[in-house]
């Protein structure tokens, strides 16, 4: 595989690919349970360098001032809502394959950076099922 410029890939395992085609999303993850804080932190900068060029509009104020409080915002569990999807600029990294393509048994799927994406704020009935497993009866019981 060839790096295409002014891809973004996004490097996931078989059967996440498969959920991806099938549901037509991609799954973010909350910044808090991220394997690798330099990803948030690298984040952060970026987003740091978007609002300060003028971008975000009504939020930018809000933005600003939760990211010029970086250490606030890794130790707050008030910024636990904040969710992303990582995505590199090399469509053919090894340490991306290891970490993130299931060992290189996976796909690294391209998205153009300019593409319009869509939020769905609901899970799926596939994600909420998954969430039900996950949970622990106890929590479940409590209604957490």
């Amino acid at each position: 595989m060839t790096d295409t410029p002014g891809l973004a890939y996004h490097y996931t395992s078989a059967e996440a690919f498969l959920s991806i085609i099938r549901s037509g999303c991609l799954r973010a993850s909350s910044t808090h349970v991220l394997n690798d804080r330099r990803e948030t932190v690298y984040g952060l900068e970026q987003f740091r360098h978007y609002a300060a060029s003028g971008h975000g509009g009504e939020g930018a104020d809000y933005l600003m001032a939760v990211l010029n409080d970086e250490d606030s915002f890794f130790d707050s569990n008030e910024h636990n809502d904040i969710f992303v999807v990582s995505a590199s600029g090399l469509g053919d990294s090894t340490s991306h394959w290891y970490a993130y393509g299931d060992g290189g048994r996976g796909y690294a799927i391209g998205f153009r950076p300019d593409a319009p994406l869509a939020l769905r704020t609901e899970p799926s009935s596939q994600a909420a099922d998954e969430l039900q497993r996950s949970q622990p009866e106890a929590e479940r019981e409590r209604g957490s």
